[in-house]
């Protein structure tokens, strides 16, 4: 969290998370690392209100200032494609998915 906190207060300092956008389990299974929700025992190092940038290999989702619906629907578009529609079926069943996003 330092450096993010150190990036998000620098002057012209940018936050960036980064990471793939889908990995292989133990099992050998593939799965996305963009998650509907979090699940017990996930730890959580960086609070939603410092986390300025979240990038994959599909794109960079900017992420200050927006609301939760707005969160998801970035979140989605840098999953990977074939977890995409998944992912918006579980936001629209939280509740964080609007008939306006982009789709």
């Amino acid at each position: 969290m330092d450096f993010v906190t150190g990036a998000y207060l620098a002057d012209h300092g940018r936050s960036f998370l980064t990471m793939p956008a889908e990995f292989t389990d133990k099992n050998g299974n593939k799965r996305s690392t963009i998650k509907a929700k979090f699940t017990d025992g996930d730890i959580i190092t960086t609070p939603r209100s410092q986390t300025q940038y979240i990038a994959t290999e599909y794109g960079v989702a900017f992420m200050s200032g927006k609301t939760t619906w707005q969160r998801a629907e970035s979140l989605i578009n840098i999953a990977a494609p074939q977890y995409r529609e998944e992912l918006i079926k579980a936001a629209d069943e939280q509740h964080i998915w609007r008939k306006s996003n982009q789709r």
